[in-house]
């Protein structure tokens, strides 16, 4: 076996690790993280990249989704080129891994689930493909689309690339769920097979049925896999500005592959005017036929569940006897989430009866935890998690705050006007389009300070709860409720 020297030793590497035995001699890992330094796996050394590297000469494969950083790390040191490869580069491995994928009893599984699934001559088959159904603005979007389809018209058939998410059992019982990837590991392999593996080649390993309309309701990996299926309409959704932050770009291997991916649907549908601006600023030669339709919300859900108040206030909540402001959310970098803490600690010095309720989860969940701990915030900061049915809290509290970065369309607005609660946005341009200016909402500076003058505003202007509440009242009329059966079986305007 030739010997190899492997770059990365995390989720990825334990997905391949059967791979490269079968055809590699592992020498020795490489890692950034110093806390690895030392340790072995499966009796290898995991040792720090430096200049030693240039003592030998095998090749590194990197096991990693940050291989640009990484080999641009190892030529710095001095490492040819020639010797640094991706598992995509690797043609014997990426082959090896391709072909079992392809061979695979799980790509039989997923043929036969969707072989089996109803057809109907006399109704639009449909086939919707996500990433994920975990819990996110996209997938609760995504349900509140499914539920407003004419069942008596359609056959639905939703592809999962990621199974086992929390929202999969919120998908109505007409439609039939077929996930690709089921166990952890499937799922930490697939963006590296997403994002060498063509459309097509993509497509025959998963869907062996012509459909009338095909919809990428997420982006990235599920748009590359739905432009390759057979059908005779095929839309994508894009629901973020990516000018702004393009993680589709890690499911592509250049962005002349991703432009390629969108000039194969028929028509791309944008949740707001600021997503449409942005994509046509990233992509230029995309042309295809575009419209913005804005997310689909179900009123009487929301107005039902704000109802059940399955939430047990505890003494904490009681004791909230000032302004409550409430954040509801994924807790990620560009959410805003720790600029709003950090903003709400400097009004806490000044006002003591301010609360902050924080209903969401994500990677920042134990970085947010120490900070509202390290600053003894705990009496004023209620951090709830994830949860299934935010809507209680919502009509508990007396303001929603929307700290992010950059938006799609923020759902959690929409769901505010539905139950009349006042919003403060950053000034994003999702934001300013959604709350049309400040008509249906305070938009404040996109900024820590921006965010502390909102707070300020609340707490000084008397009439602040009644006036933004009634702009909110305002902006419900706004919503989109209902979507109609020719979207999916007639061609769109072009913009």
């Amino acid at each position: 076996m030739e010997p190899v020297i492997i770059f990365g030793t995390g989720g990825l590497l334990k997905s391949l690790y059967n791979y490269i035995t079968d055809i590699y001699y592992i020498k020795f890992f490489l890692d950034n993280n110093e806390d690895k330094h030392g340790t072995k796996i499966e009796n290898k050394l995991i040792v720090k990249p430096d200049s030693t590297l240039l003592t030998t000469n095998e090749r590194i494969i990197i096991a990693s989704y940050f291989f640009d950083e990484i080999k641009e790390q190892l030529v710095n040191l001095g490492v040819g080129r020639d010797r640094i490869f991706n598992v995509a580069d690797d043609v014997v491995l990426f082959d090896c891994i391709c072909s079992k994928v392809k061979e695979s009893d799980n790509a039989v599984r997923v043929k036969n689930e969707i072989s089996a699934a109803p057809i109907d001559s006399n109704k639009l088959n449909m086939l919707f493909v996500v990433n994920s159904m975990v819990m996110g603005g996209s997938e609760l979007s995504l349900l509140n689309l499914l539920k407003k389809i004419n069942n008596e018209k359609t056959n639905v058939i939703l592809l999962v690339i990621n199974g086992g998410g929390v929202l999969t059992k919120r998908v109505p019982n007409e439609v039939t769920i077929v996930e690709i990837y089921k166990s952890s590991d499937e799922c930490a392999l697939q963006q590296s097979i997403f994002r060498y593996l063509s459309p097509d080649v993509l497509s025959t390993t998963y869907v062996n049925r012509r459909f009338d309309a095909v919809i990428s309701y997420t982006m990235g990996s599920s748009a590359k896999l739905a432009c390759g299926v057979s059908a005779g309409k095929k839309i994508a959704w894009i629901h973020s500005d990516l000018s702004v932050s393009h993680p589709t770009k890690a499911c592509f291997g250049s962005m002349d592959d991703e432009i390629s991916c969108y000039n194969r649907f028929s028509n791309i549908v944008f949740v707001s005017k600021a997503s449409l601006h942005g994509f046509k600023k990233l992509f230029k030669g995309v042309c295809v036929k575009k419209q913005v339709f804005g997310n689909i919300f179900d009123f009487e859900e929301i107005i039902n569940k704000s109802k059940l108040f399955e939430l047990q206030l505890d003494d904490t909540f009681n004791n909230m006897l000032g302004k409550r402001f409430l954040y509801v959310g994924r807790l990620s970098a560009e959410k805003g989430v720790v600029r709003l803490i950090n903003a709400f600690d400097k009004a806490l010095k000044i006002y003591n009866d301010i609360y902050l309720v924080i209903v969401g989860s994500g990677e920042l969940s134990e970085k947010i935890l120490h900070i509202i701990s390290e600053r003894k915030m705990e009496s004023n900061v209620k951090l709830v998690g994830e949860c299934d049915n935010p809507y209680p809290y919502m009509l508990f509290s007396d303001v929603l705050i929307l700290p992010s970065y950059y938006e799609g369309q923020p759902l959690v607005i929409g769901e505010a006007f539905i139950l009349g609660l006042p919003v403060i946005a950053t000034g994003s341009d999702a934001c300013r389009e959604m709350l049309h200016d400040g008509e249906y909402g305070l938009v404040v500076e996109n900024s820590e300070s921006g965010i502390l003058n909102g707070i300020f505003q609340t707490i000084s202007q008397e009439d602040f709860i009644s006036i933004y509440t009634k702009k909110s009242q305002l902006g419900f009329a706004s919503l989109r409720t209902k979507v109609e059966y020719d979207f999916f079986s007639t061609d769109m305007p072009k913009i």
